[in-house]
């Protein structure tokens, strides 16, 4: 049973072809690009920030601005968490057992860890119809979140110099909380260790099967997941540390909602 709605989940998240994935992944990287090139300009350091300009509030034309980027964005974020990343949920917060096979399979089993069972995931991979769509789901699924985790740790040092405008996007428009929305998902531990469950797979895959063909439609992903700073720190030794930072993104964000409302009451 569990076998079978796996497969069948990834399939159905196939229906959402690499192209049409690599639409949305460049119109996500766009569209959080113009705001983080909105906060950059604006940008006030610490010596700066008593200045006339850094104190003063958004012009309505900003405003208007502004508003157009958090409606591209929150769109953006609707379309992903509804079509890409719910397909992949199964790696998440769990170990994985790699071995190559003559047939895909993937089962759920339990081991004893000292005095506890733990779940984990029996994965045979071979390049057959069903482990190519598996392959090209953890690829697409990965990359995105690693975009995510990319753009966040940019974002953030951005708005670190821009508090004026944290208080906008969260709080003084419409589309408030966006930054909660689309980035607070990336904080919960099972996110990460999914995360780095599915780099290790990939990692599994290619030197398993170095010679396999090669979908053209996913070696943008490939380059992706290969250059991303996110995954280089989740690959290395570094991990804990980096985690730690995104852990401090999480609790800087939450802090920062939580003042904001104590202010406004």
């Amino acid at each position: 049973m569990f076998l079978f709605a796996l497969i069948s989940s990834l399939f159905l998240a196939a229906q959402a072809n690499a192209q049409d994935s690599l639409e949305i992944f460049h119109q996500g990287l766009a569209r959080q690009e113009a705001l983080i090139t909105f906060a950059e300009s604006r940008n006030c350091p610490p010596e700066k920030a008593q200045t006339e300009e850094c104190q003063r509030p958004l012009t309505a034309n900003e405003l208007t601005q502004l508003k157009t980027l958090m409606q591209n964005l929150e769109a953006w974020r609707a379309e992903i968490f509804e079509k890409v990343l719910p397909s992949l949920d199964v790696l998440k917060n769990r170990p994985v057992v790699f071995q190559a096979g003559s047939e895909f399979t993937l089962q759920e089993a339990r081991r004893w860890r000292g005095l506890s069972r733990e779940n984990y995931l029996k994965l045979t991979w071979a390049p057959d119809t069903q482990g190519r769509s598996f392959e090209a789901q953890v690829l697409t699924h990965a990359s995105f979140e690693l975009m995510l985790f990319d753009q966040l740790l940019r974002l953030s040092r951005a708005l670190a110099q821009t508090p004026r405008l944290l208080k906008v996007i969260e709080f003084d428009t419409a589309q408030g909380s966006l930054l909660e929305k689309l980035y607070g998902p990336m904080m919960q531990e099972k996110e990460w260790s999914g995360v780095v469950s599915a780099l290790e797979v990939m990692a599994q895959i290619e030197q398993s099967s170095p010679d396999r063909s090669r979908n053209e439609a996913l070696l943008p992903f490939e380059q992706y997941a290969g250059q991303s700073y996110s995954a280089q720190k989740l690959r290395s030794s570094e991990r804990a540390a980096f985690i730690r930072e995104l852990k401090q993104l999480s609790k800087a964000l939450s802090q920062t909602r939580r003042s904001e409302r104590l202010n406004r009451l």
